[in-house]
């Protein structure tokens, strides 16, 4: 509820965009843009923004990459499927799944993003694969035509959706039976954004709870997608490293303001629109803060561990 009241504070407007997909069939996005004077605040704007701004995605993480190929292989695809790719960003997912279904299926990408879309694009020379199409486009407000996919997947990017609602969406773009898989991190998954809140919070700034909050465990998701008409929702926890791997502890409270002050600016307007003074006090305090947090995570080696968990969400559209 935090993350729809946040979106209600903004003033949007909608345009609509219709395109061809792979069959002939009319897929019709709605595609949103900020309202006047409004573009630096508009949650969906400033994620667009934060993405398009990274200009070499595959290569900012060992981490991302990994998610996206087990998610394709826990998703056991099939030959000659229709598959959508949620918030797809530079094709991690959509390349690895596209090679699974082989020439007789095909996938729909579909991100807000459109400096990764251009990396995604960049990869479909090389790839040799052309069972491919990608969308531009706010998957909460995009129209695909009932029962038109196999399987939804969607990996790392759960969170910036108002799930409750689009859980019911996504099923009704799924064939009877067919399959949604994506992952996601239980929260909280670091405690260092949960301190970034509460320095906020005590400098007076209203700001909503990351967006995951609707969801911050197993049993909310099977709740929601229960709600939404599936069946047979499995959910799996897998260990996970919150930096990919152990680090010093400098280096885990630098990287660990740029993830939560950069990484997660959409879901907190106020620190968006701080002026660099105060965003420059309000790290001093994070870093010293988050220094005491690292310290009590170090291991035999000297390096900090900041483990999170990692959610891994099968469900079934169905019948």
């Amino acid at each position: 509820m935090a993350l729809l009241q946040a979106r209600n504070h903004f003033i949007q407007q909608h345009h609509r965009l219709t395109f061809t997909g792979s069959k002939g069939t009319s897929l019709i996005l709605h595609c949103m843009t900020a309202g006047a004077g409004e573009l630096t605040s508009d949650f969906k704007s400033l994620i667009k923004q934060k993405f398009d701004a990274r200009t070499s995605y595959d290569k900012d993480n060992e981490r991302h990459p990994t998610l996206a190929a087990q998610l394709v292989k826990r998703s056991n695809l099939r030959l000659g499927w229709q598959v959508l790719d949620l918030a797809c960003g530079s094709g991690l997912v959509t390349y690895l799944a596209a090679a699974d279904i082989g020439c007789g299926g095909f996938i729909t990408g579909i991100d807000l993003s459109t400096g990764l879309l251009q990396q995604a694009e960049a990869k479909r020379a090389s790839s040799g694969l052309n069972n491919i199409k990608f969308l531009e486009g706010d998957i909460e407000h995009a129209e695909f035509p009932s029962m038109s996919f196999d399987a939804i997947l969607c990996s790392s990017a759960i969170f910036y959706f108002d799930m409750p609602s689009t859980a019911k969406r996504l099923h009704t773009w799924l064939k009877p039976g067919g399959l949604l898989a994506y992952n996601t991190l239980q929260e909280p998954f670091t405690p260092l954004l949960t301190l970034l809140h509460q320095l906020l919070q005590e400098q007076g700034c209203s700001n909503p709870q990351p967006a995951f909050s609707q969801m911050p465990d197993d049993a909310a998701h099977i709740a929601v997608l229960q709600r939404a008409n599936f069946t047979n929702v499995q959910v799996e926890a897998t260990p996970g490293l919150l930096l990919e791997k152990a680090t010093p502890l400098e280096s885990y409270v630098n990287k660990g303001w740029q993830m939560v002050a950069t990484g997660f600016k959409p879901f907190f307007p106020s620190l968006a629109n701080m002026p660099n003074s105060e965003q420059a006090a309000l790290k001093e305090r994070f870093c010293a803060q988050a220094t005491v947090i690292g310290k009590g995570i170090i291991n035999k080696q000297g390096l900090v561990e900041d483990r999170h968990i990692n959610l891994w969400i099968t469900a079934i559209a169905a019948v």
